[in-house]
């Protein structure tokens, strides 16, 4: 059996940091064989960051879509060492969003840090998720939606109407209407008012 401590110090430290880059290693990776294990197509991980340094070199949406392109649209990609799966085909969304919606209490935890935006149901979990989507049902059946989307049709119009004043009048005031515009038909038309 080898002393470690007659070797010196020195190579006592080598050995301590060459065991912890192993080990940061195989634990940075230890799980990134998850999808091929299942058989799903993924995006190939990088050690520590997963497949999150796409995310950083191009915009979100560019992103996915050339993953949906390359991959189709049932694929997994790493958040770290997290397996995540997305799915991008509207028939097995409909079925997680509605049929089988009680199934995914436990989705990937979202926080903003905005007390509202954390109490929506995409984000609060068991349950609170379950009292919420209980209350909350009943307003989306499909009678109540086709109700709304009146109103829907008339606020988009409004906001058409009011981009068309507005690059009329060649003003970059674009981000103000869209601010405002959630806030009612009177603010825009202070608004557009104003030049």
């Amino acid at each position: 059996m080898i002393d470690v401590l007659s070797l010196g110090p020195l190579v006592v430290t080598f050995l301590l940091g060459v065991s912890t880059v192993l080990l940061f290693s195989w634990y940075s990776t230890r799980n990134h064989d998850y999808w091929k294990k299942r058989g799903v197509p993924y995006v190939k991980p990088t050690p520590l960051f997963g497949s999150l340094l796409d995310n950083m070199k191009k915009p979100l949406y560019e992103v996915l879509t050339e993953r949906y392109e390359k991959l189709g649209p049932v694929h997994g990609f790493f958040e770290s060492n997290n397996p995540i799966l997305s799915i991008g085909d509207p028939t097995i969304l409909r079925n997680i969003m509605v049929k089988d919606f009680p199934f995914f209490t436990s989705r990937r935890g979202f926080k903003t840090g905005d007390s509202i935006i954390d109490s929506m149901l995409t984000n609060i979990r068991g349950e609170d998720w379950k009292r919420v989507r209980s209350i909350i049902t009943p307003t989306f059946t499909t009678g109540k939606i086709k109700r709304m989307l009146g109103i829907f049709e008339e606020c988009s119009k409004t906001l058409v109407k009011n981009f068309e004043i507005l690059s009329r009048k060649q003003t970059n005031r674009c981000k103000e209407t869209v601010r405002h515009f959630h806030d009612g038909r009177d603010r825009q038309r202070r608004l557009l008012n104003e030049d």
